[in-house]
């Protein structure tokens, strides 16, 4: 009982909503094994967790600190043109990674428009390995449609005609590997966390989709429904 409290100790300092599953399971789980007559008594039965930390403090980053983002060379050709996405749609990590050139669409008058459709997310492990699984969004209404400005078709233009040079093909996908294949999303996330913390940026990916909320929040131009 001692090492398991330890071990939820040290866990909830991390992933607080993690612990809180494990702990449900562990006393369900080891309450069966007494019942059964597998064990004598339960270890787990007086294990508690401890008070949930405090949210982190949000800080967004400057405009010179999304600059020096786009600006960091890497080796992912599509680096710059992802952070300048996120900038203007908010996505989720999982999302931004799974677009598609065929639900990307210019109006005449050069804004664009973008359906989210699919995520692109780490499967369980097979074979030693983990696969890139293309899978639906979070929700039935993560489905969705979202406006995209002149200067970012422009780029995105641009950037469609930099990979069909790599790879010398097209891909279906917009963002890909130099070598043509899905992003790993959590290869993705250790780039990001060791470019930030190097430029000095707090906020993590998924905070710059707050960032972005709240943006839109302030121009006032946009419903709480549309925020959300």
């Amino acid at each position: 009982g001692d090492i398991l409290q330890e071990h939820l100790k040290r866990m909830t300092a991390t992933h607080y909503r993690k612990a809180e599953l494990i702990t449900t399971i562990l006393k369900m789980a080891l309450s069966r094994a007494v019942a059964e007559n597998v064990i004598i008594s339960n270890p787990a039965s007086t294990l508690e967790l401890p008070p949930k930390p405090k949210p982190r403090e949000f800080v967004p980053p400057t405009e010179s600190q999304y600059k020096a983002l786009t600006d960091t060379a890497t080796h992912l050709y599509c680096w710059s043109m992802i952070i300048h996405l996120e900038a203007v749609t908010g996505l989720r990590r999982s999302e931004i990674l799974a677009l598609e050139w065929q639900n990307l669409h210019t109006n005449e008058d050069g804004t664009g428009i973008i359906a989210i459709i699919s995520t692109l997310i780490v499967g369980e492990v097979i074979n030693n390995k983990r696969p890139i699984i293309k899978s639906g969004t979070k929700s039935q209404a993560g489905e969705r449609s979202l406006p995209l400005p002149p200067y970012i078709m422009e780029m995105l233009e641009e950037h469609r005609e930099k990979q069909r040079k790599l790879l010398g093909e097209n891909s279906p996908l917009i963002f890909t590997t130099n070598e043509g294949k899905p992003i790993n999303p959590d290869t993705f996330s250790s780039m990001y966390y060791r470019i930030r913390k190097k430029l000095g940026i707090k906020a993590t990916f998924h905070q710059l989709r707050h960032d972005f909320a709240s943006r839109m929040h302030e121009s006032g131009l946009f419903s709480p429904k549309d925020i959300q």
